[in-house]
């Protein structure tokens, strides 16, 4: 059985299609194929198990199999404060990886 593979799939629900970039991923580099399952997140909340139905070069088509239940394991809130310095690269690398770890709200200091 192959690992469960991730992807992000914006109206997950109604496109039935991977985005580009996430296809060419799919099916060059995980070598997903027919029948293959993945999990599909929203970016909304939605989390969704679907089978591939259709893969070939950089189109990824799939079939939602069930909607899976998405609780927050955590009910509290982070909120992360910083004083911006001259170094934006740095205060956008930051940013990127403090949502990839989850977060609420992001403030700038004055």
């Amino acid at each position: 059985m192959k690992e469960v593979r991730y992807f992000y799939v914006p109206n997950a629900a109604s496109a039935g299609e991977l985005p580009e970039e996430e296809a060419k991923h799919a099916v060059r580099v995980l070598r997903l194929q027919s029948g293959d399952r993945m999990i599909l997140a929203d970016g909304e909340g939605g989390l969704f198990d679907a089978e591939v139905s259709m893969a070939s070069g950089k189109h990824c088509m799939y079939n939602i199999l069930e909607q899976l239940p998405c609780e927050r394991e955590w009910n509290g809130r982070i909120t992360l404060a910083i004083a911006p310095t001259k170094m934006m690269d740095r205060i956008e690398w930051m940013a990127e990886k403090a949502t990839e770890i989850g977060f609420d709200e992001l403030d700038f200091l004055d």
